[in-house]
């Protein structure tokens, strides 16, 4: 303290008692005497040095409860996550579930969890978990293309690669003179003060990330934390394949081994489904019956490998000309394959186009490219049929009536 402290304030005497704990500063403890001069006895100075070690002591063990109060919390956190993220199979769950608990282990104020595909250039926001909510779901899903130079657009992420694929935690704050611009940039619009981005790796590979931030305040993360979030991240990761794994065997067991378009089983329970749906909201629901024609002959010319050949090729041919993410395409058996357009209005049209797509793609064979064609029969529910049975049978009925007719064209099942 200094003499125009003291006068400025009216302070006459300080007593400054250091309060240590072994080798370490806590703090001190300063006694003020403002009425008048006084000289401090020895016992005064010894009951001041009492008692500022009993200060530091008290001192010392709120901090060592505080700090192992904060230690059982995450652990219990992690403890949590091991379980949570160990028996998921949805991999949207699992990412819920892992910007949820990192939020709450690390005390963030929000987590933000993204898949990364190193061949693409781009991650895809799948989970966001806010302190105090789930956070913004219109963020996930979201794609961005990586770039490190400023400035960034809406759909850039400014992510070190090599350092995420070399499996790397990244710490960074806006407050570190030697961050990079275009880091800067982004955390300073998003208001971002410290980040900690947090590599997911399977089979040493990077998969994916998590960003943990703190808003609030300049955070820095300690070694306990990174540790935490490390832990975390090997939890996740092992979920993650988990999750993938299921989602790989769930596909393996609705597709058909030779076309990879849906199966038989799988195709009847998207069509239940489906006319549950069309019951409530009244769109019409098209079904498309496909058949090859000629493909016994086919077969018996080329072979059975030309004929799995020409399977192949014209299933690839319908699935690209329908609707990605709403039409289903199935093989229903043999050389019949079937469509299903939940809510067209544009069935034959879209039926037409197929016969036109399948008539421009060829098969190679053993004595050259051979083409092929395709009738089709269209029902629509519940116009032409009563129910799904009578559906498949009315589609069916209107397929054979197009290859009697003379093959390669599309007939329509008569309303009922």
């Amino acid at each position: 303290m200094t003499r125009q402290i003291m006068e400025r304030w009216g302070d006459r005497v300080y007593l400054c008692v250091p309060l240590r704990f072994g080798d370490r500063p806590l703090g001190l403890l300063i006694c003020i005497e403002t009425e008048q001069d006084r000289v401090y006895s020895d016992e005064e100075l010894g009951l001041a040095t009492a008692v500022g070690e009993q200060a530091a002591l008290a001192i010392h063990t709120a901090r060592q409860f505080d700090q192992e109060r904060e230690q059982n919390r995450r652990l219990t956190a992690l403890v949590n996550a091991s379980r949570t993220l160990a028996s998921e199979i949805e991999l949207d769950k699992v990412n819920a579930e892992l910007a949820r608990v990192a939020v709450e282990a690390l005390d963030a104020d929000w987590c933000s969890v993204f898949e990364y595909h190193a061949e693409e250039g781009t991650v895809t926001e799948k989970a966001i978990c806010e302190h105090r909510g789930p956070g913004q779901p219109e963020m996930v899903g979201r794609t961005y293309r990586l770039n490190r130079q400023t400035p960034l657009s809406d759909d850039e992420y400014p992510l070190d690669v090599s350092r995420l694929e070399a499996g790397e935690i990244v710490v960074e704050r806006r407050a570190d003179p030697d961050l990079d611009p275009a880091t800067r940039a982004d955390m300073e619009e998003q208001n971002e003060r410290s980040c900690l981005t947090v590599p997911l790796m399977s089979s040493g590979r990077a998969v994916g990330f998590f960003v943990i931030v703190h808003e609030r305040e300049d955070h820095i993360f300690g070694d306990r934390e990174i540790a935490v979030a490390r832990a975390i991240a090997e939890q996740a990761a092992v979920g993650w394949e988990r999750a993938r794994l299921y989602r790989r065997l769930e596909l393996l067991a609705i597709t058909d081994g030779l076309t990879g378009v849906f199966n038989h089983r799988y195709f009847y329970e998207r069509l239940a489904a489906e006319i549950k749906r069309t019951d409530r909201s009244g769109e019409p629901l098209p079904l498309l019956m496909i058949d090859i024609d000629g493909f016994k002959l086919f077969n018996d010319r080329f072979g059975h490998q030309a004929g799995d050949d020409a399977l192949r090729t014209i299933a690839e041919a319908i699935a690209a000309e329908v609707r990605g993410g709403i039409d289903l395409v199935a093989r229903y058996g043999g050389e019949e394959l079937t469509v299903l357009l939940p809510g067209a209005h544009d069935a034959v049209a879209a039926a037409e186009r197929i016969c036109e797509r399948v008539r421009g793609v060829s098969v190679t064979t053993a004595t050259g490219e051979a083409r092929l064609t395709v009738s089709i029969g269209v029902a629509v529910y519940p116009t032409s049929a009563a129910d799904m049975d009578d559906l498949v049978a009315r589609a069916d009925a209107a397929m054979y009536t197009a290859k009697r007719l003379g093959k390669d064209r599309v007939e329509v099942a008569a309303p009922r």
